[in-house]
């Protein structure tokens, strides 16, 4: 005797694929319900509620169901990914730790919207130099993160683009989406806390109009605190962005110890810097913090001895912002909001090593030291 099965109705048998259909009478919901809670479409699985989605995702897992990025591309134009855009001028690249922190954070944040990222370097340092990479030039994109010292022009490549995108570290600029602004403000303040009146800064060399704002800014919130604030630019042949690696460290230690020692400065540069610049010190017989007092600029472990003090800074968070912004946009159609992205504040904090001093004056210099 033959025997048959029989499938409750609208739901899929073995001949072809699952559909949002066949969830949706699974679950017991619409297919509105279904395609918002499994593509996650702009916070709607919030406005769908937590128990709903709970369901549609177990009847989604019951039946096998997967999304169709394919069709779904079809359908809303979209690719379903975000880039990440950063400078080929950053040494090591996506190796760079630094970087990475950021690369991590924009990576998460894709994966738990139903996105995927796309990754690219681009010679966008240099306007006349700048390529469009495949993903700009082909669309691949919905949205773009571009990091990394970058060339005022370029930014108006990028507009012309017609792709949403974000540009994070960078300096405030009018008409320029940035979000995670530099921080250096915040170095300089702990540094005048400490007591500390003279600074050597980092000034990247090829920055342009863009360069100048961030040197304006940085002299003004000195100014502020009371430090007088020397902003060093790499030597001619040397690498532009203060990166390890190029002998920065030994053109950094020449030009402090070549001033009088009343006149030497606090440095506050790049970790990776400070540590070559720390061998120096140590060749040269000196130490620290008791003969100079080093600041890092970020917060990561360049070496093991001493413990650099140095600034702490959510990156991960800083490229989830982006990504739900660039989303929201992407699904919306509202432009950027560029005026909130400029202003975003994230938290910062001084993490305490063992390379910065409290500094008094000597009674017999008047305005002297660092």
């Amino acid at each position: 005797m033959k025997t048959s099965t029989t499938q409750p109705a609208g739901i899929a048998t073995s001949s072809r694929k699952t559909t949002l259909a066949d969830v949706a009478a699974l679950a017991g919901v619409s297919k509105t319900a279904v395609s918002a809670v499994l593509n996650d479409r702009c916070g709607l699985t919030a406005k769908v509620g937590e128990k709903t989605a709970v369901v549609v995702r177990r009847a989604a897992a019951k039946l096998g169901y997967r999304t169709n990025l394919t069709a779904r591309s079809l359908v809303t134009g979209r690719t379903g990914f975000i880039g990440f855009m950063l400078a080929s001028s950053v040494s090591a690249g996506f190796k760079n730790p630094y970087f990475a922190s950021y690369l991590q954070g924009a990576e998460t944040a894709c994966r738990r919207r139903g996105y995927g990222l796309a990754i690219t370097c681009a010679p966008i340092s240099e306007a006349g130099h700048f390529i469009y990479s495949n993903i700009l030039s082909q669309r691949r994109i919905d949205a773009l993160i571009v990091a990394g010292e970058i060339d005022t022009e370029v930014y108006k490549e990028l507009t012309t683009s017609g792709i949403p995108y974000l540009v994070i570290n960078a300096v405030p600029a009018k008409g320029i989406p940035t979000l995670g602004a530099i921080r250096q403000p915040e170095i300089i303040k702990f540094a005048a806390a400490m007591g500390h009146r003279r600074i050597m800064m980092t000034e990247n060399a090829g920055a342009g109009h863009l360069g100048a704002v961030l040197r304006k800014r940085i002299r003004c919130e000195a100014a502020k605190a009371g430090v007088q604030a020397e902003l060093v630019e790499p030597a001619s042949g040397l690498h532009p962005n203060w990166e390890t690696g190029f002998g920065l460290g030994r053109h950094l230690f020449e030009r402090w110890s070549a001033k009088p020692v009343a006149e030497r400065a606090t440095l506050i540069f790049s970790n990776g810097v400070l540590a070559e610049f720390y061998g120096e010190l140590l060749q040269a017989g000196l130490k620290c913090p008791e003969d100079v007092s080093l600041l890092g600029e970020n917060s990561l472990d360049t070496c093991a001895f001493p413990v650099f003090t140095r600034l702490w800074a959510d990156h991960e968070q800083v490229t989830a912002d982006a990504v739900a912004r660039l989303v929201k946009t992407v699904e919306t159609g509202v432009p950027l909001d560029l005026a909130a992205c400029a202003t975003q504040v994230y938290p910062t904090s001084i993490i305490e090593g063992q390379t910065v001093k409290q500094w008094h004056p000597p009674t017999n210099i008047k305005g002297g030291g660092s």
